[in-house]
């Protein structure tokens, strides 16, 4: 019979919404939130240039003080952010804690979602592995010579 055991300590560093965010207001996000709702041509639009980033087709109205009215936010996801997703748990404006998030240009994050939001939740948990097996056998000799063996593995 042997067994095995190996415990440790597991650690992450998430990105999770921040109460602002689930109530509309993404200003510390590090990226713009525009209004699906708003889309329209763009009049800059070169069709002689094919459809990028910095050549777009349809364009779409930023949301004021990039904050998503109440009225749009959908009440069951909000009720599900609220429930089911932990807050922050770390100080996101203290860089002596918090992982780098991206590259800042003029204070501006150069990766997209690199706000100073970012990297605003640590995850401690205990991970236990364990295996356990086992081994039986008999072996008998008859009188006539004759023998048996058997042998059972068990791994509960």
């Amino acid at each position: 019979s042997e067994g095995f055991r190996h415990a440790m300590a597991h650690t992450m560093i998430d990105t999770v919404p921040t109460q602002e965010e689930i109530n509309g207001d993404f200003g510390m996000s590090g990226v713009n939130i525009f209004n699906p709702f708003s889309s329209h041509p763009n009049p800059s639009f070169d069709p002689a240039k094919p459809v990028s980033p910095t050549n777009p087709q349809v364009i779409r109205d930023q949301f004021p003080g990039n904050m998503i009215p109440q009225s749009m936010i959908d009440p069951a996801a909000q009720a599900f952010l609220l429930n089911h997703v932990p807050r922050p748990n770390m100080d996101m404006m203290d860089d002596s804690v918090a992982m780098p998030c991206g590259s800042a240009m003029m204070g501006a994050p150069t990766v997209v979602g690199a706000g100073t939001d970012c990297n605003n939740y640590i995850d401690v948990r205990n991970e236990l592995h364990s295996a356990d097996q086992g081994t039986v056998r008999v072996d008998h000799m008859f009188e006539r010579g004759d023998s048996l063996a058997a042998r059972y593995r068990f791994f509960p």
